[in-house]
């Protein structure tokens, strides 16, 4: 039997109204060590009724990721996920914004997540905004890259060139953090004739699944062959989905961007510093052609 008890809406923002219900038992059965889905594995179900196990990533902008170890990383639209099953402790942010941590069943347009050993929290797939892996645990939310390439040349001049790159992601369904840099070296003859360096940084929060602010992105660059010892660009700004894959049932990601703020440069073996208001208007669009 079944114990429904009413969950208090007080300071909820109505224009998010989300039904929901406590219960002492789960609504679907969860998966069990006998199960043929076994409880450390993740599990999707797509509406053309295949299966697919593996680890899965994270749910955000209507795009899931799963990896699996045949097909490695794959983006499915979730509107082409029928279920979803992990018994790991996710995050869980529905429309108004309130995160829940906890193993996810989603089915049947139905959200399921325990918060505990004798309670389930059950609400609307329609008002899910996102899940990604981890509880507590702040390390899950990060993935990182680190790459280094070296060319050399030989013949009347001996040249080398070195490129360093680190990419660093934290993704919440809430929010969105970036950080990359890459650094240059050019030699020739044991002589340096080009160097520079890029750091940018970019936080955005999530308002709705188009819209996205960007209290700050920032960009420091050093070229001293060209005279620049420091330049840092600050800008907050605005962002909005023209095209979201996930939502208009296309191939293609369009966003815009309108950034403003300042830009300070610091000249190497020039006396004198340049400040300069900037605005910055970005667009980009990721386009899967077949």
């Amino acid at each position: 039997m079944l114990l429904l008890v009413a969950c208090a809406t007080d300071g909820r923002d109505p224009s998010f109204p989300i039904p929901e219900y406590t219960t002492a038992e789960p609504p679907y059965e969860p998966p069990r060590s006998d199960d043929p889905f076994p409880e450390e594995e993740d599990w999707i179900q797509l509406t053309s009724n295949e299966w697919l196990r593996g680890d899965f990533k994270y749910l955000r902008n209507q795009i899931l990721e799963f990896k699996s170890k045949e097909l490695k990383d794959k983006t499915f639209k979730w509107r082409k996920v029928k279920e979803l099953r992990t018994p790991r402790v996710m995050s869980v942010v529905r429309a108004d914004r309130t995160s829940i941590q906890g193993p996810v069943i989603v089915k049947n347009n139905t959200v399921v997540v325990r918060e505990d050993e004798d309670r389930y929290l059950v609400f609307s797939r329609e008002d899910l905004l996102g899940i990604v892996p981890g509880g507590d645990r702040w390390w899950q939310f990060w993935s990182g890259k680190l790459s280094y390439g070296l060319t050399a040349r030989t013949g009347n001049t001996e040249q080398v060139d070195t490129t360093f790159q680190l990419k660093l992601r934290r993704r919440k369904p809430s929010s969105r953090f970036e950080l990359d840099y890459v650094g240059n070296l050019v030699t020739a003859n044991n002589e340096e004739i080009a160097q520079n360096q890029r750091l940018t940084t970019r936080y955005d929060r999530f308002i709705d699944q188009r819209l996205f602010v960007t209290p700050f992105s920032l960009e420091l660059y050093r070229d001293p062959f060209q005279n620049i010892a420091v330049r840092a660009t600050l800008q907050p700004g605005l962002g909005y989905f023209i095209l979201n894959r996930g939502i208009d049932k296309g191939s293609a990601d369009w966003d815009v961007s309108l950034l403003a703020g300042l830009r300070h440069t610091e000249f190497e073996g020039v006396a004198g510093d340049d400040d300069t208001a900037t605005i910055t208007l970005a667009t980009q669009v990721d386009w899967d052609i077949t």
